[in-house]
């Protein structure tokens, strides 16, 4: 069965979509997936894992073609067997024309269209498109987040961002199971050496979203990855304090101040002898962010600070 692609407002739409098909037709299976199939063999077997080297509009064309499927026909409810074959084959021909990281157009343009695929291969088959998460943020973070424009690493904080609170987040309770999550969480992680300096921005942001998927029992995972803020936080000149106080303020949120004060110690004695209060900055992020705690701990590691503080004070002024 041949099937047709139409032109709407310089954009190509599918004949059954053109004419007011619903995609949760059964009756529209077959065209859905003849499409797909007709699409996918109409485009050129890539080569290289880089489409740099093809016609700028060539380019632009092709992964348009294919997110425009991905936005309007992938993922639909009313799926069989040969939908959920064909899903992966879209986002494998997608990873197929990765662009370069600092080919700016062509890589803003690719990594919304994937974006897009993976939302709909999720609704279609959650569990087998984990199965691709892995590579994405590889992607995103090795390579998107070290490109030299900053429309890139945005998209690509974005594209993650998404993938996170769209994919990850409902699919949890599968992950914690899963080794996936840990490893996402290291790249992220990885994010925070030299290398990334430029984008350490963005990396606080995925950081305090990671954080927030993984929940209090990953805290022992976590441990390492938040005495590296708290290091990052006293190095002088530091561009992104902002950003790093918000991702703490979510870590107090999410692993309670007990465990974050023994990974990040206040190291206030209330003796005359505080007179640097290196870690004063957490104070404020403690008022803000401590929510359902223990009032064992408060009355045991605050109230004593407190009184030594008041006592201090007292007999010096």
């Amino acid at each position: 069965m041949r099937v047709r692609l139409h032109k709407s407002n310089n954009k190509l739409v599918p004949k059954w979509k053109k004419h007011g098909a619903s995609s949760s037709n059964p009756s529209r299976t077959k065209h859905r997936d003849a499409a797909k199939l007709q699409l996918l063999s109409s485009l050129s077997t890539s080569q290289t894992s880089s489409i740099d080297i093809q016609q700028p509009s060539k380019t632009i064309h092709d992964i348009d073609r294919i997110s425009q499927y991905s936005k309007t026909t992938l993922g639909t409810r009313a799926t069989n067997a040969s939908m959920i074959q064909v899903n992966p084959r879209v986002i494998q021909t997608l990873l197929e024309r990765q662009p370069a990281k600092n080919d700016q157009q062509q890589m803003v343009i690719w990594l919304d269209g994937i974006c897009r695929a993976y939302c709909a291969f999720h609704r279609s088959d959650s569990a087998t498109c984990l199965n691709y998460i892995l590579k994405l943020f590889e992607i995103c973070i090795n390579e998107c987040l070290l490109s030299v424009y900053k429309r890139v690493q945005t998209k690509a904080t974005n594209v993650l961002k998404t993938i996170i609170k769209k994919i990850l987040k409902p699919q949890v309770d599968t992950l914690r199971t899963n080794p996936l999550l840990k490893q996402l969480f290291q790249l992220v992680e990885h994010g925070l050496t030299y290398a990334y300096t430029l984008s350490w921005n963005f990396i606080l942001h995925l950081l305090g979203d990671m954080f927030d998927l993984m929940g209090k029992d990953y805290f022992e995972f976590c441990q390492n990855c938040l005495s590296s803020l708290s290091g990052l936080r006293s190095t002088k000149d530091f561009s992104f304090l902002s950003e790093l106080d918000l991702t703490v303020g979510k870590a107090i949120r999410v692993f309670g101040p007990k465990n974050i004060l023994q990974v990040i110690p206040l190291n206030l004695t209330g003796t005359i002898n505080d007179v640097q209060l290196e870690q004063s900055w957490l104070l404020p992020l403690l008022r803000d962010n401590i929510t359902h705690t223990e009032l064992n701990h408060f009355v045991a590691y605050f109230l004593p600070i407190a009184f030594q503080l008041q006592t201090t004070g007292s007999f010096h002024f």
